[in-house]
């Protein structure tokens, strides 16, 4: 959907096309993506060259970030607006995945903040939070047996407000950009603020729900770390920071804390920084060998190389894609990673070579300004035999 989001801008989105063949040899799941006020959903069949069955649901105003819960049977998904319901705040909706693929609306709730731009959920199941960036918030709710969002919230967590104002436009505030709960299950709680220079570390008791303060990670002057996200086997993390193209490598330490360890520029030698230009998400591949990151204005996908010994970066290189890449994903296989364009509307599929890490553009399909990607189980009766190859 169009954005609120000063730091994400985009013009009025396009009305859906019939999407193009989408194949991949190994993942018998789907990626939803969202277009205009609806959560689009796309099965990539395995080896079939045919139209991927595609389905779309209303969502509400403004859907832009999704968390599935681990159970795998609902969806949960942030309304990017500054108001929801006559209250200053945008809302977080929890939809049922059917066994036919549909999703249906378990509730909607205020996010107790202002431009909600991410969501996330516990590996327990039992508690959901949602970083609000216009606010410099973020709030913890609990999750009934049904999946449903409890409200109030049980805790609201105010960064700031003032933040650290080395960019007078970006900084002047606190912008709580992500909520990251650690995937190992200790309550630690991750959230990158880009108006602060910081990730501010958090302990959710799983008891209670109480939320505590650990400590924080300070980025490099003016970078605004905006997305983490965890290696696979190791305990470290990733840092894609907004403002200058710079990703950081952090260790995990016992108490749940980050210690910094490695830096790396990516934006290509050939260009210098341009106002406007931004950092996205970073991912890393299921194997834990390669991270990849998203660079909007340059519309390029950076690669970098995950050192054996320490976790750090070396950067390979960059792949070309549509322009303002705000979000990807990979499949759970690692062969395919998804690219939404949000301004070209539509969706670039890219084949991922595993031993190289470099990417290799396969499909284009149709979608009205998708912004975020997660892969799902595959509906009931969705059967395949072509093997791993």
């Amino acid at each position: 959907p169009a954005s609120s989001d000063p730091a994400d801008p985009a013009p009025e989105p396009a009305t859906p096309a019939i999407p193009k063949a989408i194949s991949d040899s190994s993942d018998s799941c789907k990626p939803f993506s969202f277009s205009s006020k609806a959560i689009d959903e796309f099965i990539f069949e395995p080896g079939s060259p045919t139209t991927p069955k595609a389905t779309q649901v209303v969502a509400g105003p403004n859907p832009s970030f999704l968390a599935l819960h681990p159970s795998g049977t609902v969806i949960y998904s942030t309304n990017e607006v500054l108001e929801y319901d006559g209250r200053d705040a945008g809302a977080v909706s929890s939809f049922r995945l059917l066994p036919t693929g549909n999703l249906a609306l378990i509730n909607r709730v205020s996010s107790a903040g202002k431009i909600p731009c991410h969501v996330d959920v516990s590996p327990s199941g039992m508690f959901l939070a949602v970083a609000n960036y216009s606010e410099g918030n973020f709030a913890v709710y609990s999750l009934g047996f049904d999946g449903s969002i409890a409200d109030p919230p049980l805790a609201v967590i105010q960064h700031g407000p003032e933040g650290c104002g080395v960019d007078k436009l970006r900084q002047s505030i606190a912008h709580a950009h992500q909520c990251r709960f650690d995937p190992a299950g200790s309550g630690a709680l991750y959230v990158p603020d880009l108006g602060l220079d910081k990730v501010m570390c958090y302990l959710v008791n799983e008891e209670t729900g109480e939320v505590k303060a650990t400590g924080e990670l300070v980025c490099p002057p003016g970078s605004g770390p905006r997305h983490l996200e965890f290696h696979p086997t190791r305990k470290l993390v990733y840092i894609m920071c907004e403002l200058d193209f710079s990703i950081v490598t952090a260790k995990v330490l016992e108490d749940g804390t980050l210690e910094r360890i490695g830096l790396v520029k990516v934006l290509p030698e050939e260009l210098e920084m341009v106002d406007g230009w931004m950092g996205s998400t970073v991912k890393v591949s299921p194997d834990g060998r390669f991270l990849y990151g998203g660079m909007r204005g340059p519309d390029r996908i950076c690669i970098c190389e995950i050192a054996e010994g320490d976790g750090t970066l070396s950067l390979v290189g960059h792949q070309k894609c549509g322009s303002m890449p705000r979000d990807f994903n990979l499949s759970p296989s690692g062969r395919i990673l998804t690219v939404g364009s949000q301004v070209g509307n539509f969706i670039e599929v890219f084949k991922r070579d595993a031993e190289t890490g470099l990417l290799s553009s396969s499909q284009k399909v149709l979608c009205g300004t998708p912004v975020c990607f997660k892969f799902g189980p595959a509906p009931r009766g969705f059967q395949h035999d072509m093997p791993e190859a």
